[in-house]
């Protein structure tokens, strides 16, 4: 106690804080590879992750101390950065372990390895999103971005690589198939040129057909024109001949009457015999 004039003021003794111990997240991981408890080993995993963002946050303060802003976006950048780093270090064991299956055989399907991409960003989202979510969106946009085109372009090679390895695999077999296509191309070739042969033929077998209907159409046309002309009065042309003279030739009645000789022969008709028909 302290007199101060008349007043008496108290002072409360001064307690030192004591730094809170870093804890090192390494030393879980033998405790959850022992425990076999399902529900025992995922609180350990969220206590390493959340061990682990604690300790990148006060590395980050410890610089920046008086500025809340700078200090902000710095553990925003340290968080993701650090998800970045644990998401790239687990594509590039997932390709290696990929590869390897790829040269033993164990993986044959292009269709596998899009399940295996889309698999492995929805693990690596689902294992570190507490330190993606514990950043401001623009940072974890750009990241998580920055690690899916990694991926993509990583799992890409990965095809190539299997598609490769199908080739070489299938060499005698693809040389088997373009001696096949080959032949098979000579035999399209040959046939073209046998349809054409054919194709003239038709055309020449046509324009014979033509020309022989045409030559049928005109004899079949001079018959009916002789008939026509026979059936008509050689006198008048125009009525049928129906009367005889008595030299035989034929003319209509009117016309048999009024001639006293045959116009063919010159004779001189006595009399007429009319036909009946």
């Amino acid at each position: 106690k302290k007199r101060k004039g008349l007043g008496v003021r108290t002072v409360a003794p001064r307690v030192k804080q004591r730094k809170q111990p870093r804890v090192d997240p390494a030393s879980y991981i033998n405790l959850i590879e022992e425990c076999k408890d399902e529900d025992m080993r995922a609180n350990l995993i969220a206590l390493t992750k959340q061990q682990e963002r604690v300790n990148i946050k006060r590395r980050i303060e410890a610089k920046f101390v008086g500025d809340d802003a700078r200090r902000e976006k710095a553990v925003s950048r340290a968080l993701c950065e650090h998800a970045y780093g644990v998401a790239e270090g687990a594509l590039k064991q997932d390709i290696d372990k990929r590869e390897a299956e790829v040269d033993s055989g164990v993986l044959r399907d292009l269709v596998q390895i899009d399940h295996l991409h889309e698999k492995l960003l929805e693990t690596s989202f689902n294992d570190y999103d507490g330190f993606i979510l514990g950043a401001t969106r623009k940072d974890r946009l750009r990241y998580w971005r920055n690690f899916e085109s990694k991926a993509k372009d990583a799992y890409s090679l990965l095809k190539m690589r299997l598609l490769e390895r199908k080739i070489e695999a299938s060499g005698d077999g693809v040389r088997e198939w373009k001696n096949k296509v080959a032949a098979a191309q000579g035999e399209v070739d040959a046939s073209k040129t046998e349809f054409i042969k054919l194709q003239m033929e038709t055309v020449a077998l046509r324009k014979e057909k033509k020309a022989a209907e045409d030559k049928l159409k005109e004899a079949l046309s001079k018959p009916q024109a002789a008939k026509q002309d026979e059936e008509d009065c050689p006198v008048c042309m125009d009525a049928v001949p129906d009367t005889a003279m008595m030299c035989g030739h034929l003319f209509c009645h009117g016309c048999a009457l009024k001639l006293d000789k045959c116009s063919f022969c010159f004779k001189k008709t006595r009399r007429i015999v009319r036909l009946l028909k």
